[in-house]
């Protein structure tokens, strides 16, 4: 427990982490302010980061058929996975 309200206070921006494997992880963020209002082809995490968006939660809905069209807005919660490291790569932009 201690270990991960020491992860939760170095990484504010992340409100839920699960490790899926030694070097694989999911987190819940909110949208950080560059990705707000912008779809998901343009905001392009997989090219800029090496992690990917699998699902938005927008108020009761829980959204997992994403398009490149797919816009992030201000109160979304947004789940992405990828490797330790390229979360972190991503998590300290």
């Amino acid at each position: 427990m201690g270990a991960r309200i020491a992860y939760r206070l170095t990484h504010p921006t992340i409100l839920e982490r699960i490790e899926v494997s030694p070097d694989i992880e999911m987190i819940e963020i909110d949208p950080l302010d560059w990705m707000i209002g912008r779809p998901l082809a343009e905001i392009d995490l997989p090219r800029r980061y090496n992690v990917r968006i699998f699902a938005i939660r927008r108020g009761n809905i829980t959204i997992t058929e994403l398009t490149g069209s797919t816009k992030i807005l201000k109160d979304d919660k947004i789940y992405i996975y990828g490797k330790h490291s390229a979360i972190e790569r991503f998590v300290e932009h």
